[in-house]
């Protein structure tokens, strides 16, 4: 059985992972353990921070978890639970100010302009969730990327965002490596996805936007969103089983 750290070696083993992040050479779960220092003062974090990245997948996952999904991680109550649901809140506020630096308070014509001014266009597609509050101003922005593959709506994911901040818009973007912005045959049924799925949660789809290196197509100037938003609105689906 392997012999339990006493406090002498929990601050030695902390005061390394310290210089080791002076030199920013740690590993996410390194930087999580150190986070979570202050919540756990005299207790050994590394196990917990392993835990918590086996549980949610990823550090994004955990800090836009709820208190209740927190909990439920062994070794995690309602205190710590609490920190790491503030530091997520807290990242948010400070997110949403550098979207609204760039982009302010939601408009097709200047967002989809600031996604033609990108001066960087990643190699691999990568899918972003713009939340918008009822005054049109960005709630926070989720990225999913979608590494050798397409990126897709994730209905759980997407859903999770709906219950956590309660947007009244959402506005969704992602990039075609190609380099071409037209919309493909999966992009079409995405973007009917992301509609019924904002339709279940009383939320307006205000646009998909595409963008690559040569220009960027918006769902929404184009005429199409208006469409598919009437045809999978509440109201077609409830006729269409009643």
């Amino acid at each position: 059985m392997e012999k339990a750290k006493s406090p002498s070696d929990h601050g030695g083993h902390r005061r390394r992972l310290i210089e080791k992040c002076k030199k920013e050479n740690l590993t996410e779960c390194e930087y999580l353990e150190i986070l979570l220092f202050n919540a756990l003062p005299r207790r050994n974090t590394s196990d917990l921070a392993h835990r918590l990245l086996s549980h949610f997948g990823t550090v994004n996952r955990i800090f836009s978890a709820t208190i209740e999904e927190l909990c439920l991680v062994d070794g995690v109550g309602e205190s710590v639970a609490l920190y790491l649901h503030c530091i997520g809140r807290f990242y948010d506020s400070y997110a949403r100010k550098e979207d609204n630096r760039y982009c302010g308070k939601y408009d097709t014509e200047r967002f989809v302009s600031y996604l033609k001014n990108l001066s960087k266009y990643p190699s691999e597609e990568v899918l972003e969730v713009f939340l918008l509050d009822e005054n049109g101003y960005i709630l926070t922005k989720q990225s999913f990327d979608g590494g050798v593959a397409r990126v897709i709506v994730n209905p759980e994911a997407l859903t999770r965002l709906f219950v956590d901040y309660r947007p009244s818009g959402v506005v969704i973007a992602h990039n075609h490596p190609s380099g071409s912005p037209l919309p493909s045959v999966k992009d079409d049924e995405m973007t009917k996805k992301c509609q019924l799925l904002c339709a279940g949660h009383n939320v307006m789809f205000c646009d998909h936007i595409i963008y690559a290196k040569d220009g960027v197509y918006s769902y929404y100037q184009a005429g199409e969103l208006k469409m598919i938003s009437k045809e999978y609105s509440t109201d077609s689906i409830l006729k269409s089983i009643l």
